[in-house]
């Protein structure tokens, strides 16, 4: 089967390179496919996509394996993939929602599924207010399009909230807002869901006393034993996504667990050796049984 792999990485990046030799053990032919070398064309005789100013290749399959900081002419690429009936995992309007932290806190909300209290914000008018409604100082200030923790501030009191998003890099038109659940601090589990199936998981904690658990940012992953709850929270933020595959990064609270973000394209390097789980075949074998059309 020939394997898609939508990525500006190169194939030394560790998703990528997992993909890769996992594909080639299972009999696959993998290819890494850049989508600004992919020239889209619309007209009365269809949809049509080069690739390198060659044909495009045929494809049985895609990932698109972005990331957050996914772009328009990237979401654009897929949008054409999937109007040129190659099966996606995960497709256009499930990455749609859930690049935008946000957007994918809309959705989930919608849904009757836990999260924190968030405020978009465009200015810096009525901070106090604002704040008072997130039971803060101190908040979380956010971009809405961060990845692996950047663009992530705990701000301490309605001052620091100001300078934060006067300063924040890209704060552009809007940041989130968001309250910061103390019991949390440091800590949050995050829960791999692959075609409605929790496939591996692992408690992400922060060390040197950052709020931040994120690999990325020298957290450490650990193995836990998911409750029956989370695990069906888990599944129910990738289906109100319409993600074949989530990262769902959830936080204890006092209330119960509360669903932080979810991640369409996430790494699993840390998950992997922590879950003793192979997540790269986990994936593969869902897109392989999507083509064969043993899943809806």
């Amino acid at each position: 089967m020939d394997i898609g792999i939508l990525t500006t990485r190169n194939q030394q990046y560790h998703p990528n390179r997992r993909f890769i030799e996992t594909a080639l053990r299972m009999g696959h032919r993998p290819l890494l496919i850049d989508p600004w070398k992919c020239l889209l064309r619309v007209g009365p005789d269809g949809e049509r996509m080069t690739y390198r100013g060659r044909a495009f290749p045929h494809l049985d399959v895609v990932l698109p394996r972005i990331g957050a900081t996914i772009e328009d002419y990237e979401m654009a690429v897929v949008k054409q993939l999937e109007l040129m009936a190659i099966p996606l995992v995960n497709g256009f309007d499930s990455i749609a929602k859930s690049r935008d932290k946000f957007s994918c806190l809309q959705v989930l909300a919608s849904y009757g599924i836990p999260v924190p209290r968030s405020i978009v914000v465009t200015d810096c008018r009525n901070l106090v207010k604002l704040i008072r409604h997130l039971n803060g100082p101190p908040v979380i200030v956010k971009l809405l399009r961060g990845r692996q923790g950047t663009g992530v501030t705990l701000a301490e009191s309605h001052q620091a909230v100001e300078f934060v998003l006067n300063n924040l890099s890209g704060f552009g038109d809007a940041a989130l807002l968001q309250e910061f659940i103390e019991e949390s601090r440091g800590r949050d589990i995050r829960v791999l869901v692959v075609g409605g199936e929790v496939k591996a998981s692992m408690v992400r904690q922060s060390r040197g006393g950052d709020f931040r658990s994120n690999i990325h940012l020298k957290g450490v992953g650990g193995e836990i034993e998911l409750s029956d709850e989370h695990r069906e929270i888990a599944i129910q933020s990738a289906e109100a996504l319409g993600l074949d595959v989530a990262g769902v990064d959830m936080l204890e609270s006092k209330g119960g667990p509360m669903v932080l973000e979810v991640n369409y394209s996430p790494g699993f390097r840390e998950l992997e050796k922590v879950a003793r789980r192979d997540i790269a075949e986990s994936i593969l074998n869902y897109a392989v049984t999507l083509v064969r059309g043993e899943r809806s």
